[in-house]
């Protein structure tokens, strides 16, 4: 599960309900780059819509350029399967969580790294060779 993907999927306008929920099902599936494979009987169950619903919304999804779909080659006599891709930028793919960037955090880790630094020379001071 990645966050950015369902943070991403919030900020979505898809102008229906159902397909939201979807985008967000499939954010919620979605690794750091906005791929995933559920299968269309996953995404039924978790959205508890029927597969013809999911299907719909999904072709819906894939209009508005929300959502790529690519079919997996399977083996004979057997149904292929897909995998979705958000349509993320990279951008979006690599903000940071807005949490962190707190004031105090801020402040926190600034302190830290100050006493790495610290502590760090002293390490090299005394064990470097050089």
């Amino acid at each position: 599960m990645s966050w950015q993907a369902t943070a991403w999927a919030i900020n979505q306008t898809t102008g229906v309900a159902t397909c939201k929920l979807l985008l967000l099902t499939l954010a919620n599936y979605a690794d750091d780059t906005g791929c995933c494979w559920p299968s269309q009987e996953t995404l039924s169950k978790d959205t508890e819509q029927s597969v013809d619903s999911v299907q719909r919304q999904l072709r819906k999804l894939e209009k508005l350029g929300l959502v790529r779909k690519v079919e997996r080659p399977m083996g004979p006599g057997r149904w292929a399967g897909r995998t979705y891709f958000l349509n993320m930028t990279v951008a979006e793919m690599s903000k940071p969580q807005s949490a962190a960037q707190s004031g105090d955090c801020d402040e926190s880790v600034g302190n830290l790294r100050s006493e790495e630094r610290r502590v760090g020379k002293e390490c090299r001071s005394r064990w470097s060779p050089y």
